[in-house]
């Protein structure tokens, strides 16, 4: 039984094999019958295109160009487009009958489709646009200017205003004209309508170039014409069609022409050699002996050259290297310096500035110069005329020098300092003038500076001698008073009576002496920086009161001295020195007690106009202070009044003071109307003892 069933199973299986490999075999078939039936049509098309091209005459340009295609004495086509096309005209039985003319006439009978092919044209993308070509090249062709052996010819700037023979239509006229143009070279065309009339031209000297197809294969120019050895407008020569015509022949000449350039040994190759030949065969020349002896003389001579000029680029190399590292050296110089170059050019009466100028001036540039109008805009009004005069007499070579001011759009004020001298020039009269121009503003202002404290060092020592002489007088006085007093109460002819007096007197002369030296010590503790000022809690209102008690003592008979409390007792607290605050009020009392010959005065304290803020004031009715003597009321050693007792100290003291107290003494007055002086303080401002200022250097 598994015999029978494994029998039955192979034989199912063979069927099915051979069913598979029948459906197989029958698709081949299939394919195989598609692929005959595909060749067959095909070659019947092209049997059936050959047939067609073969029926048909077609009409082939035959252009007389000299020295590329022409037909000889004898009757034949001579040049390698000619000949090429007769040969492919043959392997394809094509039939076809010259037409024969100049390329002008011919090139336009192509265009409108009066023949059919014209052979060795040049392809260009202006002609692609009415013509078609083969895709293959029959070679690459050049232009070339050809010349009468009359004329020599060097360069190519001699053709400037020359007259050059150009044939209409003709790709080498194109060429040479696109070719010229990219030289300053204005030429005269002259247009011809054939190669053969050009050269005829030329030969007879009517012009003096011609422009047409290189290389002359036929060496058929007249005796007369050399090449020029000029070339250019490189192009592939072609077989052109008129445009969307006889699109099988292009194909058909196509394929032949790409089946020959395949073949080493076909006709294709037979006639390139061929017209080389032609072309070289009689440029054959032998190297003459001076010339063997000269060549290797050349070759040892140019190796030493490009060794000298190796060693010479290296040179250069290493030299620019070396200026481009000192033109930064001396552009950071400049930079730093804040210095620019400047030239002056005396005849156009121009001035030139470098880039750095315009930088450290910050005057924009609106051109690369700037006339006597725009320095006129520039510079100070003070300065204009001076400058003008200055540049108008720059003649001589000797350097010169010159400062200046301008101003700048953002009314900056810059000072300059020009320096110069004139370019040596053998060949031209100097009229050109160069330089440097720096930026001195920072120099002046330290100069003013400079200047400006050398009249404060020379005005405090004449205040110094002022004051000493003051103070030997001052000191002198009360001195006197003590000692001679003293003597009068040590006599016993004096009664108690006049030695009570003479008491009184001794101690008001103390008093005094002893104001003047307390005087001297302050100021001298607050130019050190030494004063020591303690801040706490005071009634002003209370101090305020304290000092008119004391003043009361004091006052002359003829002033009113007054209080005036505006402000509460709870209103007038302060976080002070309450000992500074009172020599302040002291001072300022005596001097309205001085300097008010009659009158009254008055202290007390007020709400301010600053809000927050209150004001000590003390004021009188006295002769007043004028506006220009107001500036210098709070300078040391400076006295208004120099018949009145005193130092000229106690509102240098008392201003120095106030701005320990973080205030300022503020003066209102007229000449003849009294004085007012005023310090403001904060409503229970409190501030610490590490938060007063240093005012060593406070006038």
């Amino acid at each position: 039984m598994k015999t029978e069933l494994f029998l039955k199973l192979t034989r199912i299986t063979l069927d099915q094999v051979e069913a598979k490999t029948r459906k197989k075999s029958c698709e081949k078939w299939i394919l195989l019958s598609i692929m005959v039936l595909f060749c067959l049509f095909s070659t019947n098309q092209k049997v059936l295109a050959q047939a067609q091209i073969a029926d048909q005459i077609y009409y082939i340009g035959l252009p007389h160009v000299p020295g590329l295609m022409s037909r000889d004495p004898s009757g034949q086509v001579k040049g390698l487009p000619l000949e090429l096309f007769e040969a492919i005209a043959h392997e394809e039985q094509i039939q076809f009958e010259w037409v024969e003319g100049s390329w002008n006439e011919l090139y336009q009978q192509l265009q409108v489709g009066a023949i059919d092919m014209l052979p060795g044209t040049q392809e260009t993308p202006e002609r692609q646009a009415s013509l078609n070509f083969t895709t293959s090249s029959i070679y690459s062709m050049w232009s070339e200017l050809y010349l009468n052996k009359e004329k020599r010819f060097n360069s190519i700037i001699e053709l400037d205003k020359q007259r050059i023979g150009l044939v209409r239509d003709d790709n080498n006229a194109s060429g040479f004209e696109k070719y010229i143009a990219a030289f300053d070279i204005q030429f005269v065309p002259v247009y011809f309508s054939s190669h053969a009339d050009a050269l005829l031209s030329l030969e007879r000297q009517e012009i003096y170039a011609m422009a047409g197809p290189s290389p002359n294969l036929l060496g058929e120019l007249p005796p007369h014409i050399v090449s020029s050895g000029l070339h250019f407008n490189p192009v592939e020569l072609k077989y052109a069609f008129p445009g969307g015509q006889h699109i099988l022949l292009q194909k058909q000449i196509d394929n032949r022409l790409i089946a020959y350039k395949r073949n080493p040994n076909s006709v294709y190759y037979q006639l390139r050699e061929k017209y080389d030949q032609a072309r070289f065969e009689t440029a054959k020349w032998h190297m003459p002996l001076w010339m063997q002896i000269a060549l290797p003389l050349a070759l040892l001579l140019l190796a030493s050259t490009t060794l000298f000029i190796i060693m010479l680029k290296r040179e250069v190399t290493f030299q620019t290297k070396e200026l481009k590292s000192r033109e930064t050296f001396l552009r950071k110089a400049i930079e730093v310096g804040e210095m620019g170059i400047w030239q002056f050019d005396v005849i156009k009466d121009l001035v030139y500035w470098s880039e750095e100028v315009y930088n450290f001036t910050g005057i924009p540039k609106e051109k690369d110069y700037l006339t006597f109008e725009d320095i006129r805009k520039i510079i100070h009004p003070d300065d204009l005329e001076e400058i003008r005069a200055f540049l108008s007499s720059i003649k001589s070579n000797e350097a010169f020098e010159k400062e200046c001011r301008v101003i700048n759009p953002q009314k900056q004020t810059i000072y300059l300092r020009l320096i110069g001298q004139f370019i040596p020039n053998k060949k031209q009269p100097q009229h050109l003038a160069t330089g440097i121009i720096q930026n001195i503003s920072n120099q002046k202002l330290y100069e003013q500076e400079l200047i400006q404290a050398k009249e404060k060092a020379e005005r405090n020592e004449k205040l110094k001698s002022a004051f000493l002489a003051n103070m030997s007088h001052e000191i002198r006085t009360p001195l006197n008073s003590i000692v001679g007093f003293s003597h009068l109460i040590a006599t016993e002819e004096i009664d108690d009576l006049r030695k009570k007096d003479y008491r009184k007197i001794i101690l008001k002369q103390n008093e005094v002496l002893l104001t003047l030296v307390n005087d001297i010590i302050d100021i001298s503790k607050i130019e050190s920086g030494s004063i020591e000022i303690r801040f706490g809690q005071t009634n002003v209102r209370e101090l305020i009161l304290g000092v008119f008690e004391n003043h009361q003592n004091t006052c002359p008979d003829n002033i009113d001295f007054q209080l005036d409390f505006q402000l509460n007792e709870t209103s007038c607290q302060v976080y002070t020195d309450r000992t500074r605050l009172e020599q302040i009020i002291n001072n300022l009392v005596s001097n309205a007690f001085k300097y008010t010959p009659e009158g009254r005065v008055v202290i007390g304290c007020r709400l301010s106009d600053k809000p927050g803020y209150f004001d000590v004031f003390v004021k009188d009715s006295g002769i007043g202070i004028s506006q220009e003597d107001q500036s210098m009321l709070f300078l040391r050693f400076n006295q208004l009044n120099n018949l009145k007792q005193g130092t000229g100290l106690g509102l240098a003291i008392s201003q120095s003071l106030a701005i320990l107290l973080n205030s300022r003494i503020i003066v209102i007055s007229e000449e003849g109307k009294g004085s007012e002086f005023y310090l403001s303080f904060p409503f229970q401002a409190k501030k610490s003892k590490e938060a007063v200022p240093n005012l060593q250097s406070e006038a």
